[in-house]
């Protein structure tokens, strides 16, 4: 399953699941129960999965937001402010601003925590998983639609090119239209058609009013 990564730009995991035992060891956790990714406070946190959109808050982890769907519930931990009242919310949507709160944070950053239904709760981590290889899947999705994006608009502007050849073609064709056009008037016109030369040297009748042409 994809999550989607809640920040929209290049970033960097500052820890990763499952590190540094010892320190949560005496909240009878295994290690470090989700991934975290530095930034600046007030940064903007979009939904990494569609769901119910409730907040809490912690001691440790200060505001968080909880994302719940049918397949599990994605928290994002030591939120400034969460943005909007409990709702359902669409995979993109804003859902709070990244912070620093919570007694258990070194710097600003987001505390993403994925704990999958059905729930392991004696799993080490109280039934969370590590989500990075959801969010390495997120992110790939993401470049798929990038490069469909891409492609998309190269048909768009391949029709736009094809749509400037045939308005160009359109005015040769009309250029070449009245070229002709007076090519034939030239040559049959009633007063001075190039074309009557031939009758009026083999004495055939012409055109009333023909004088002759050059």
């Amino acid at each position: 399953m994809p999550i989607y990564p809640p920040v929209g730009r290049p970033f960097r995991i500052s820890q990763y699941f499952g590190e540094h035992s010892s320190w949560y060891a005496p909240y009878g956790l295994a290690g470090h129960h989700g991934v975290d990714i530095p930034g600046e406070v007030g940064e903007k946190l979009h939904a990494g999965v569609g769901g119910w959109l409730y907040t809490t808050q912690t001691y440790a982890e200060g505001i968080r937001v909880h994302m719940q769907s049918p397949l599990g519930t994605l928290t994002y931990g030591h939120c400034q402010a969460t943005v909007g009242p409990s709702r359902v919310v669409r995979v993109g949507q804003i859902v709070a601003l990244l912070g620093n709160t919570g007694a258990h944070t070194t710097g600003a950053h987001v505390h993403v925590t994925w704990v999958p239904a059905p729930t392991d709760f004696g799993n080490g981590y109280k039934g969370a998983v590590d989500p990075w290889p959801m969010i390495l899947e997120g992110m790939m999705e993401l470049e798929k639609a990038g490069d469909r994006a891409t492609a998309v608009r190269w048909q768009l502007e391949e029709a736009q090119r094809e749509r400037e050849q045939a308005a160009d073609l359109r005015a040769q064709a009309e250029r070449l239209e009245q070229s002709a056009a007076m090519r034939l008037e030239r040559l049959v016109s009633p007063e001075s058609g190039l074309a009557y030369g031939v009758e009026a040297a083999l004495g055939l009748p012409v055109p009333d009013g023909w004088e002759g042409g050059e």
